[in-house]
């Protein structure tokens, strides 16, 4: 049984197939986050600048999805700052806490609002989103990712994480023991997953 595929839309236009059954197709090739950034439904979350002001662990970042739909984190981007006080040999340790359930960073961390990367969309994240302080704690749940780095700098951590509706995810700095000022900056560009791709 032979089928035909034909334009739809009234142009009467129909498939291109070669002899050797090859169709000839027009076809845009890009990532689902190229395309949610072009659909107006990709984000950036960055936290600012933070200073952290001794060697503890601070929470810095905290998200809650609030949507029907997936959010989709393909990376975690952390900008460390150079520390006053440090010693080098020490590491720089950052967490990533998967469904945090209590701490400072959640009952009295800022609230502010993602970017959308499509600067001609109003779409909007339903998300909780919370940045913290110097101090700031995270209780419960489970740490997810934990990693070490020997300098400071831009690191990226491309680890793809999904958060379905009423998952979190939290992310804390420690910096070196004998640090006395450190700026860091923790930002997620993630996407909801309007589209069910």
């Amino acid at each position: 049984m032979a089928y035909k595929i034909e334009d739809n839309t009234g142009g009467c236009h129909g498939l291109k197939v070669d002899s050797l059954n090859r169709a000839y197709v027009n076809a845009v090739d890009q990532t689902q986050a190229d395309f949610y950034v072009r659909s107006g439904h990709s984000y950036n979350t960055n936290t600012g600048t933070i200073n952290l002001t001794n060697g503890s662990e601070s929470g810095i970042l905290y998200m809650l999805n609030n949507e029907d739909e997936d959010i989709v984190i393909p990376s975690f981007i952390y900008l460390l700052g150079n520390s006053t006080g440090g010693t080098s040999t020490e590491d720089i340790e950052v967490k990533i806490y998967k469904n945090p359930t209590g701490g400072t960073l959640i009952s009295g961390g800022t609230d502010f609002v993602p970017v959308n990367r499509d600067f001609g969309s109003a779409n909007t994240l339903g998300a909780t989103v919370k940045k913290g302080a110097q101090g700031s704690t995270i209780t419960g749940g489970t740490v997810a990712l934990d990693s070490l780095f020997p300098s400071s700098g831009r690191q990226v951590v491309a680890v793809e994480t999904i958060l379905p509706k009423g998952a979190s995810v939290a992310i804390s700095v420690t910096p070196r023991s004998t640090n006395s000022s450190m700026n860091v900056q923790i930002a997620i560009a993630a996407y909801l997953n309007k589209f069910n791709l």
